[in-house]
């Protein structure tokens, strides 16, 4: 959806560019949580209402960064070339956009799956999230709180989140770096090389 929202925009330029910026400005100006909680209220709880609203609400921000991507990909003589030669519009962000494009949308994909971890994990525990016959992080850490005790259940639930949510940031950092040949040589993302 954010790369739909995000290559549209910054291709076809103009007025829609500025209509769609300015609706994603208004998107962004309301509270993350806020507005979670509020589209799985009115959608109910439910994990394809889950997904729904998590998509909703990533990709925003993550269409701003994909159309600056895409702006500066379009600035290349390459793609003045293409047109030249009579490509058509598909063909353009097809063949020469989107695959300089997708580095930072993989980047952008890694970084969010740790934040959706987390925004699942809360929703799940404030009763928003899955139905309880399905597993969650969220679900089985409101679950131990009922029990006799509760720590070591919530303890291992709280460290397989944060360890989850730490391996995508690894990996994303690790995509940077290797997508980034100057980051490549410096041996930058925290010592990976």
């Amino acid at each position: 959806m954010a790369t739909a929202i995000g290559v549209s925009s910054a291709y076809l330029g103009g007025a829609y560019d500025i209509l769609v910026q300015r609706v994603v400005d208004a998107w962004m100006s309301f509270p993350a949580l806020v507005v979670i909680l509020s589209l799985m209220a009115a959608l109910g709880p439910g994990l394809t209402n889950l997904i729904l609203a998590l998509s909703l609400l990533g990709a925003a921000s993550a269409s701003r960064v994909i159309r600056g991507a895409t702006l500066s990909v379009i600035a290349n003589p390459y793609v003045e070339a293409a047109r030249a030669l009579g490509a058509g519009h598909l063909r353009i962000v097809l063949l020469y956009v989107l695959p300089n494009v997708l580095a930072t949308i993989l980047i952008l994909a890694t970084i969010g799956l740790g934040t959706v971890i987390l925004a699942e994990s809360g929703l799940s525990f404030l009763g928003f999230g899955i139905p309880p016959p399905y597993p969650s992080w969220g679900g089985m850490l409101s679950g131990s709180r009922a029990r006799q005790s509760p720590w070591p259940s919530s303890a291992s639930t709280c460290s397989a989140t944060r360890s989850a949510t730490c391996s995508t940031r690894a990996c994303a950092d690790q995509a940077a770096c290797r997508s980034e040949p100057s980051r490549r040589s410096r041996g930058a993302a925290g010592g990976w090389s």
